[in-house]
């Protein structure tokens, strides 16, 4: 066997190799999408989002959603304690027997 056929089996085998791997990522691909397409299935607006990604990079932006929308909760949450407690504040200032005597004395 002489050098020239030598190498171009090396060259075929190397591309069969690309080839083969070519393929295993794609298939690896193919099943990430299947796998957010199921998990979003109700959450169309989140499957177009995460189209395309490999399942890794899909939860990173899904964790990063959550954190997200965590955030806003917390928020949320801090407001209604707040007006709760100004609310009790308040209920508590007109139950208390000084400002029943003050509305009194202006005619309420």
């Amino acid at each position: 066997m002489n050098h020239t056929s030598k190498m171009n089996e090396e060259i075929h085998a190397m591309r069969q190799h690309v080839r083969d791997d070519r393929r295993e990522v794609a298939k690896s691909l193919f099943n990430d999408e299947q796998v957010i397409t199921h998990a979003l299935a109700d959450e169309k607006q989140l499957q177009l989002a995460c189209k395309g990604l490999d399942v890794r990079t899909a939860a990173i932006k899904l964790n990063e959603d959550v954190f997200v929308r965590h955030k806003w909760l917390n928020y949320l949450r801090h407001q209604r304690m707040a007006r709760e407690r100004r609310l009790e504040a308040a209920n508590t200032q007109l139950q208390s027997p000084h400002f029943n005597d003050e509305a009194i004395q202006d005619g309420y």
